[in-house]
């Protein structure tokens, strides 16, 4: 078996059998209308482009096969929509294309664990949403 993760163009691999990729939605931009107050952008989660820059990941460790799908010698990919907020944490991670078998369960707890660069908006760390892609694979 043999992985790795590839998060706005970083890449790492171990033997885990799990890559990930991670990037902002695609043909979405930030919506959010300009808010007197600050706090209230900070916090609210913004879309990658214009003036919002990706956040970089500084670890992001492959998550492991679930005992079930290595029996069955099990493939696939799923899709986990993420807030990625200012500090460069992981605040909310959700299925969005499941796969089964603990494999989704397995992928959003170690997504949890991801630590980034924040995303910026005129220099200023944001909260930002974006979908990462995980794939599992036994060779």
């Amino acid at each position: 078996m043999s992985g790795g993760s590839s998060t706005s163009g970083s890449t790492a691999s171990d033997s885990k059998g799990a890559s990930a990729t991670a990037g902002s939605s695609p043909g979405l931009s930030s919506t959010a209308p300009e808010a007197a107050n600050s706090t209230a952008l900070a916090t609210r989660p913004l879309e990658v482009g214009g003036k919002v820059s990706a956040p970089v990941p500084i670890y992001a460790p492959d998550p492991p096969y679930s005992e079930k799908a290595r029996v069955v010698k099990y493939s696939g990919s799923l899709v986990l929509a993420l807030v990625v907020d200012g500090n460069g944490g992981v605040i909310d991670a959700r299925d969005t294309r499941p796969l089964g078998l603990g494999l989704d369960e397995n992928a959003i707890a170690t997504v949890r664990t991801w630590k980034f660069r924040p995303a910026t908006r005129d220099g200023v760390p944001v909260n930002v949403r974006l979908n990462v892609e995980v794939t599992f694979r036994i060779r």
